[in-house]
Formats: structure tokens, C-alpha cells, sequence
């Protein structure tokens, strides 16, 4: 079976990152490229740079706090 979304490349990916949707519980938004975003329960949890960008300058979305930061030390 193919897949029609590219796959992630190892150097496209950073460490987990959640964002918050301030507006919507769930909706499905697109990157240029094509690849769908899934806002599930208010949240979503990416890796990908691409994606981690794209949340970032959108007004909707609220990056949130890692739970690892605060408990590294």
C-alpha cells in the first residue's frame, strides 16, 4: 500500500512539542505541502519542524510547556 503523505526525514524532527488550540476542540488543518495537522481534544503533539512552525505563527495555537523541562533537574 503507498502512502500519500512523505514520510518524516530524521533531521525534519525535534523533540516532542504540544500546542494548545484556543479556538476549536478538533479540526484538521494543511500544511502547504498538503500533510494534515489534527487538533484532537484541544491539543496537538508533534515533532516535525515543518509543523512546529506553522502551529507557532498561527494566532489559534498556544505552544505549552514540557513536561521534561521541569523535571530535568
Amino acid at each position: 500500500m503507498s502512502k500519500s503523505q512523505p514520510e518524516t526525514r530524521p533531521s525534519d524532527s525535534v523533540a516532542p512539542t504540544t500546542f494548545r488550540d484556543k479556538a476549536f476542540k478538533s479540526r484538521t488543518l494543511f500544511l502547504k505541502d498538503g500533510r494534515a495537522v489534527v487538533v484532537e481534544n484541544y491539543t496537538v503533539t508533534t515533532s516535525d519542524k515543518d509543523v512546529i512552525a506553522f502551529l507557532g505563527s498561527h494566532a489559534d495555537f498556544v505552544r505549552q510547556p514540557a513536561a521534561a523541562d521541569s523535571a530535568a533537574e
